[in-house]
Formats: C-alpha cells, structure tokens, sequence
C-alpha cells in the first residue's frame, strides 16, 4: 500500500513536454527550474539525459565555490559540443543548434536544489526531415513556370506534383482559390468534390472557361504551382 502511494507521487512529479524541430534549426528542450515545494529554494545542480543512458550528456554546476568559472560550469558530451547551450531565464532550456536526425530521442531534465526534492522535466524531441522541392508535371514533362497556357478549349491536361523525401512522410493537396479540395473530373464536367493527399498526385482536368485561374499542389511547407 505505502509502495503504490510513493510511485503515485513520484510520477506526477514529472513534467512532460512534445518539442518538434526542423533538421539544421535550433531546438529548445524547456526544463523547469522551480521547485515542487513552491519555495524560493536554490538551483545547485542541472543534468540533462538522454533516453535511458546513465551518464548525462550535459551538466551545470551552480553550487557556489565549487567551480572557479562560468565557463567551468558547465559540461558538455562531445555529441552535443558547440551545438549546445543551457539558457537560463524566464523560460529556463537546452538549446541545440544546429539539430540533426540523430538528435531525436526523449531527454530528462533533473533539477538538484539545496533543499528541496529534485525535479524532474522530460522532453520527447521529435525532428522533421522537410522533403526535397515538389517537381511539376503537365503530362508528363517537368515544367518550371506556373503559368500554362495558352490552351485549347476541350484539350485534356494531366497535372502531376510528385514530392519525395521526408519525415513524416509529406501530404500532397491540391488546392483551387486558396481552397484545400480540388474537383474530381468525370465526362468533362465538375462532378463532385474530392481531396487528394499521397506523395504522388495525378490531377486530371478537361480545359473550359470555368477552370481558369490557379491551381496549386501544396505539401507541407511548400506549394507545387
């Protein structure tokens, strides 16, 4: 009974953060600096770990006396050396820049105090590969100018937005006016409404008068126009 009480309480210690970062972008690993207690207790030792590994991968020391310097305070993995930094302000984190691929994992934060119960923030840091440029196709050649035309009324057009690369995989839509769905073409005629999203996207369309104006492919962070 007293076992089952103490993990309870030891778990809902923990603060947990979602961090999302761009490969070659910094990212920001928030750690909470304040003890559980609500008391103005001091900060004497930060350690950051990274998914189950015992050693810490980067460590401040701010016990007064014990290091001679700023600089000193600080210890730094070599996985991590001249990308990382702890930042200590109003939003107290672990700054890493560049990040890589490799840089995914979940990170702890434990916090010692003078006084006070050590706490601990955890960060599970997920890095997005952005996918290589969206490639355009009009039947079946690659083209390099978002304006077609000019074009024959009754002509047949087969539009292709082909992305690779990427993590997560990319969503592909195509849009017309600003709007996410595109129309699904039957006989020649505006049928119905439909949504596309693959890595590869056919659009197939019959030119007349109704469909001028722009028609876009957008993945992710991108368009394909």
């Amino acid at each position: 009974m007293y076992l089952f009480i103490y993990v309870f309480v030891f778990l809902s210690a923990d603060t947990w953060y979602n961090v999302e970062a761009i490969t070659g972008r910094k990212a920001i690993l928030p750690c909470e600096l304040n003890s559980l207690e609500g008391s103005a207790d001091l900060v004497y030792v930060v350690l950051w770990y990274r998914n189950d590994e015992k050693e810490p991968i980067y460590s401040f020391d701010k016990r007064p006396g014990r290091v001679s310097s700023s600089e000193s305070r600080h210890i730094i993995h070599e996985s991590l050396r001249n990308r990382a930094k702890f930042l200590i302000g109003e939003v107290p984190a672990l700054e890493i820049d560049p990040i890589s691929g490799n840089d995914e994992a979940n990170y702890t934060c434990r916090v010692d105090f003078r006084i006070a119960t050590s706490r601990t923030t955890r960060v599970a840091l997920q890095v997005v590969v952005p996918p290589n440029d969206p490639v355009l196709r009009v039947n079946g050649d690659v083209i390099n100018d978002p304006l077609l035309g000019p074009l024959h009324e009754g002509q047949a057009l087969t539009l292709t937005c082909s992305v690779t690369g990427g993590d997560p995989s990319p969503r592909v839509v195509w849009t017309r006016n600003g709007k996410r769905c595109w129309y699904l073409i039957a006989n020649g005629q505006l049928d119905r409404k439909y949504c596309f999203h693959s890595g590869l996207m056919p659009l197939r369309i019959r030119v007349t008068q109704d469909i001028r104006g722009p028609q876009e492919a957008a993945d992710d962070h991108r368009f394909c126009s």
